[in-house]
């Protein structure tokens, strides 16, 4: 299947495809696709409102490149997919009715959610009605895990930090640490109770916070106590279990009262733009990530001119700099059609539970998939990836060289 990047029919297609209003029904999108020409439907399940928004609509960004180029290219077995889109503004109970309410529509397959917290409910509802979910951001551990329709195309945030911590440490000399907790969020509380900890102590670096933990809540807006007691500890270096907001609001406050220590965090780092809203504060500050902005490879740097020529057409304010997000979506597009070219799905209302397995059984079995960053699956359903440890450096999260 042809890759080439097609910029100007993507900005000609890019709005018609998905500007038609949150969960409104699109052409070839009412229902299970008849087999013979019509389009091929695959729903769409991200936040375009709330908390999350800002790494909604850069999936969303994703989603059109790959349907774009697909369709450009003369589709899939001769016949174009379509999208039907639906906003799940980062709540899980949202994302449940999305789940149902595109299965009822008859999509193949379902791109999406976002967080970890949404798949924790939608897992079991596509397992229970035999659809297959690529969630898109969900990097708690052992998320997918016993799913089998569940798959997400990112790397577990314990694969991640085991390449991160290790790194930041030896970089920065780190022998004692303090970790800062959000307790609400899914995948921020795993990050500090359970993945963080164990890691600096296999690395001989003492958590002085393990017996009195200093933690928040996603929604608090003043860390002054939690930074007050971190720099009472007197650490040489703080790691957030974080959101990227929250983690602006603890740096920048930490920076108010005169630390100077550096911060570590993962993935959840690089969602709202920390390394252009954060400045000088921020600087040095170290994540993980599956993909990376300046990677100088031709492929890479082609996908970024391409998701700059038509994000901004689509959404002015989404960031000019594509995260991962937006290469796990691009890329589980290009899977699904992948499965429907090999596994010759015929997309008809009477074949339309047969296809769905076939596309399960399609991605449970792929391993080589050659994607902007995306290789496949592994056996508990969670994306094969190549991690970059990553820095700030200057309003870019560069590679840590």
């Amino acid at each position: 299947m042809k890759r080439k990047l097609a910029l100007a029919l993507a900005l000609a297609l890019g709005l018609t495809l998905l500007l038609g209003g949150c969960g409104e029904k699109k052409p070839g999108t009412e229902g299970p696709a008849q087999a013979g020409t019509d389009p091929f439907s695959i729903g769409v399940a991200v936040p375009l409102t709330g908390a999350g928004s800002s790494a909604g609509k850069m999936e969303v960004v994703g989603i059109t490149m790959a349907v774009n180029e697909i369709n450009a290219a003369g589709g899939v077995n001769g016949r174009e997919l379509s999208v039907n889109l639906v906003d799940t503004a980062g709540d899980p109970k949202e994302a449940a009715n999305a789940v149902r309410k595109l299965v009822s529509e008859g999509v193949l397959a379902i791109v999406g959610p976002h967080y970890s917290g949404e798949a924790e409910v939608t897992y079991p509802i596509g397992d229970e009605l035999k659809v297959v979910q690529i969630a898109l951001a969900c990097s708690k551990p052992g998320l997918s895990d016993g799913y089998v329709y569940g798959f997400r195309n990112v790397a577990a945030e314990d694969q991640i930090s085991a390449k991160v911590l290790p790194r930041w440490v030896e970089d920065y000399g780190i022998k004692t640490v303090a970790i800062i907790t959000d307790v609400k969020a899914s995948v921020a509380k795993s990050l500090g109770e359970d993945i963080y900890p164990p890691i600096f102590q296999e690395l001989g670096v003492e958590v002085l916070t393990l017996n009195d933990p200093i933690t928040y809540q996603t929604g608090d807006v003043d860390f002054s106590a939690q930074i007050t007691k971190a720099k009472a500890l007197g650490v040489d270096g703080i790691a957030l279990g974080s959101l990227a907001g929250d983690a602006l609001n603890l740096i920048a406050e930490a920076r108010e009262q005169g630390l100077t220590q550096p911060f570590v965090g993962a993935a959840p780092l690089l969602e709202g733009e920390l390394e252009k809203k954060g400045g000088e504060d921020v600087q040095g500050t170290y994540s993980g990530s599956v993909f990376c902005l300046t990677d100088d490879s031709e492929r890479v740097q082609e996908f970024v001119r391409s998701y700059r020529a038509l994000a901004p057409a689509m959404y002015s304010e989404v960031s000019s700099d594509p995260l991962h997000y937006c290469a796990n979506a691009y890329d589980a597009v290009y899977m699904l059609a992948q499965a429907i070219e090999e596994q010759q799905i015929s997309g008809g209302r009477d074949t339309l539970e047969a296809d769905r397995t076939k596309i399960q059984q399609h991605l449970s079995g792929l391993k080589d998939f050659d994607g902007i960053d995306s290789r496949g699956f592994d056996e508990t359903n969670c994306g094969i990836k190549d991690i970059y440890v990553l820095k700030i450096q200057g309003d870019q999260w560069v590679k840590a060289e």
